[in-house]
């Protein structure tokens, strides 16, 4: 009678245990760069940059989870073109900075722990609102340009990375992850231009 006890009220202490949602915090350098399909925009170079966020896990199973959470975002680029609006062809240079604030929403898969660390991968995608928009053109430096870029953006992600475990319900965690857009940055019908970015991932869970 007393084992029977013992073993309900060890199952009982698991269940309040358990956890169906974690937060978390990450900080995230990356490389970010523009991708055109029109050979007349030319992205010149990538550049770096710095996002932040929070994370939600949202549990699915012993080893799958919703990944969401909010994201400030910095994308951007270099790139070439054009202008001939005018009377007169002219070469146009910009340094785009753009900013957004992302929720982002992607299948985690986690393996079992070996030694308190196990490893993960995500695939999934997400959308964005434009929060800020800054360019140098040519000559004229941080220039504000959000009249020229769209208010939304969705991309893919696709990641991976691993997790140690410190406590019962604290982890550190590192990862990359690929972002890559999906719809127009800018408000262009003849051309389409794409912010992309690699990210290295690095938190903690509670």
């Amino acid at each position: 009678m007393l084992l029977v006890l013992g073993f309900l009220l060890g199952l009982n202490i698991i269940a309040q245990n358990e956890k169906s949602l974690y937060l978390g915090l990450y900080a995230s350098p990356n490389v970010m760069w523009l991708h055109s399909n029109n050979n007349s925009v030319e992205p010149t170079q990538s550049k770096l940059g710095f996002s932040y966020g929070l994370m939600v896990d949202i549990t699915l199973g012993d080893y799958y989870a919703l990944a969401t959470g909010l994201e400030i975002a910095q994308l951007g680029g270099k790139m070439n073109w054009t202008d001939t609006n005018g009377t007169t062809p002219t070469p146009m240079m910009a340094n785009y900075s753009l900013k957004y604030l992302e929720i982002p929403l992607a299948l985690k898969m986690q393996t079992a722990k070996i030694n308190d660390m196990s490893f993960y991968g995500r695939f999934g995608g997400g959308l964005g609102v434009r929060l800020d928009a800054k360019a140098d053109i040519n000559a004229n430096l941080n220039q504000t340009v959000t009249s020229d870029v769209q208010l939304l953006r969705a991309f893919f992600s696709i990641g991976g990375g691993i997790e140690y475990t410190i406590a019962y319900n604290t982890r550190l965690f590192a990862g990359i992850i690929y972002k890559s857009g999906l719809t127009n940055t800018f408000k262009q019908d003849d051309w389409s231009v794409k912010a992309n970015a690699l990210s290295l991932n690095v938190g903690v869970i509670f």
